[in-house]
């Protein structure tokens, strides 16, 4: 199959990060996880990524504050608001396309 040069010459990162969304999935239905604590973390994980859809469509749909979102991040996923403080300014108010090519895989 021959790829298009839009493909041959670019970095797609959702490539990428669909790949290792479907590893880590793969993984965790085949029960590679070697501890209930592993599987627990595999789900924090999708747990996250799942809020952090929500808090994209508030911020950009629904004109959400940042403290909005954190708010919810912090209900919805029980960490710490210090961590969610970083970990979503970066996400979503600096490299927001990130967000938008882990959604789309």
């Amino acid at each position: 199959m021959q790829m298009p040069l839009l493909r041959k010459l670019g970095n797609y990162n959702v490539y990428y990060e669909g790949w290792a969304l479907y590893t880590e999935k793969l993984a965790y239905e085949q029960g590679f996880y070697s501890s209930s604590f592993a599987q627990l973390g595999h789900l924090a994980d999708e747990l996250f990524r799942a809020a952090r859809l929500v808090v994209d469509t508030g911020i950009h749909h629904k004109r959400w504050s940042r403290e909005q979102a954190i708010d919810y991040m912090v209900q919805v996923t029980g960490m710490p608001k210090v961590v969610l403080l970083l970990r979503l300014s970066v996400i979503l108010f600096i490299r927001a396309s990130l967000f938008i090519q882990n959604w789309a895989t």
